[in-house]
């Protein structure tokens, strides 16, 4: 039997708002989140998506991508099994958040955009992301924590896709530092920041 091509990447992901809404729960402030150009899920249990789901149904966050942090979720390992599922229980999630960068290609051959994550604890997990990316083309690249995002930003400019920075983000000055420095956007779960998407 032969195997089936992967699809291209199904959704091409642009940030022109520089912060990323991380919501650990549904209690959700709707006017700061409508101006998002997306949403990060991160939390919960399998059982809980639904309900977690739900606010985006409406007419007003219906069109807001939903990116599913995968390895933060409980009751679902992070296999190619928990992805099919995923998605054919819930065609709301535009995309998934992993560190494990080989769910990439089944992501996308699911219809599924895919955002790597890679910690930055020392120079060769910077050369570990950039190969990360050159070998299975994630849709963006999140480093972590933000703070040192903002100082090797520039190091990855080059791989032609978004590179966020989320964690450890508490000041708008944080996130303008490391706008500067070449990221597209950052994460966070403070909701104050996200008002920064209104100016």
């Amino acid at each position: 039997m032969a195997r089936k091509k992967p699809q291209s990447k199904p959704h091409a992901i642009t940030f022109s708002k520089p912060v990323i809404p991380v919501l650990w729960d549904n209690d959700i402030p709707d006017n700061l989140l409508q101006a998002a150009d997306a949403v990060f899920l991160q939390g919960g249990a399998i059982s809980d998506l639904a309900r977690i789901l739900a606010p985006f149904e409406t007419s007003a966050a219906k069109k807001i991508p939903l990116f599913l942090n995968i390895d933060l979720l409980a009751g679902l390992n992070s296999d190619e099994a928990a992805l099919n599922y995923l998605t054919s229980a819930f065609p709301r999630i535009t995309g998934i958040i992993t560190t494990r960068h080989q769910l990439t290609n089944v992501a996308h051959r699911l219809g599924l955009a895919a955002i790597v994550r890679v910690f930055l604890q020392d120079s060769r997990a910077l050369d570990r992301g950039i190969h990360i990316v050159k070998n299975n083309k994630p849709d963006a690249l999140e480093l972590l924590p933000g703070i040192a995002a903002a100082h090797v930003a520039s190091d990855f400019l080059s791989l032609d896709i978004p590179i966020l920075g989320g964690g450890l983000i508490k000041t708008a000055q944080t996130v303008e530092s490391i706008i500067n420095a070449g990221c597209s956007a950052v994460s966070t779960s403070k909701p104050d920041l996200w008002s920064l998407n209104l100016i």
